[in-house]
């Protein structure tokens, strides 16, 4: 990949000696991205109040307070955020929030490696402390007959595997719970609530779930579908957000 990034703000300083620069105010990263044949693959673009930029080994540029974060169909929110350029990862802190496709994840921090423009793995943890949020992941549905019906998982740590751009499993570690819905010939036909001390779940090709396994204490419940109603169908800690970032 050939990489060029450019950097904008209301105020640069720019310290050659010791390859660091300090932008504050509007700060922008626009990172084009192409291939071997120099073809356009997409760009990545880090909006924040300020940011600083490391350029030595390892290349990196850190954007602190309104940061948002978009790459293809990857975007975050965050109070701070860590670009690493040469292994293509970001870290994210201070509520931070990611959106990948219909994905939407919140945890105290959230990790992502994303090489070749193809997010491989997102990590999502729970620090410790009085104020910690559990680590949530929400999935929607892309059938709009079911648009109301969001899978959810939530625990300390949430491990995301991808393959090929697609969800191929998530490992969650400590006080795990899982709420996903199920489908029939293209039919609702209830959800399934699953808990326990972790959780390894798997997807097919269709990213719907395949199969389930629990590490101690598994609990489980299946609610038909004619009495939905009756059972509440999100965990605690749900919050779907509405503010996912644009380019501007």
């Amino acid at each position: 990949m050939n990489n060029s990034t450019v950097i904008y703000g209301n105020n640069i300083e720019n310290f050659e000696l010791t390859n660091y620069t300090i932008l504050k105010g509007n700060a922008i990263l626009v990172q084009i991205e192409k291939d071997s044949a120099d073809i356009n693959n997409d760009t990545l673009l880090i909006y924040s109040d300020t940011m600083e930029a490391f350029r030595s080994i390892p290349d990196k540029y850190i954007a602190r307070s309104n940061v948002e974060i978009i790459r293809g169909e990857f975007s975050a929110k965050c109070g701070e955020g860590i670009y690493y350029k040469n292994n293509e990862t970001v870290s994210l802190y201070r509520k931070p929030v990611v959106w990948q496709d219909l994905l939407q994840m919140t945890g105290d921090s959230i990790y992502a490696e994303l090489p070749d423009n193809r997010l491989q793995t997102i990590f999502v943890k729970k620090i410790p402390g009085d104020n910690s949020l559990t680590s949530f992941v929400i999935s929607g549905n892309s059938d709009e007959y079911f648009s109301d019906r969001y899978d959810q998982i939530s625990g300390d740590e949430i491990e995301i595997r991808f393959k090929d751009d697609r969800i191929d499993n998530i490992e969650v570690k400590n006080n795990s719970s899982s709420i996903y819905f199920l489908y029939e010939e293209n039919k609702a036909n209830g959800l399934n609530k699953v808990e326990g001390k972790d959780l390894y779940i798997f997807f097919g090709e269709d990213e719907k779930v395949s199969r389930i396994k629990v590490d101690t204490n598994p609990a489980g419940e299946y609610v038909p579908e004619q009495i939905l109603n009756s059972t509440g169908l999100t965990l605690p800690g749900f919050d779907l957000r509405e503010d996912k970032p644009v380019r501007r």
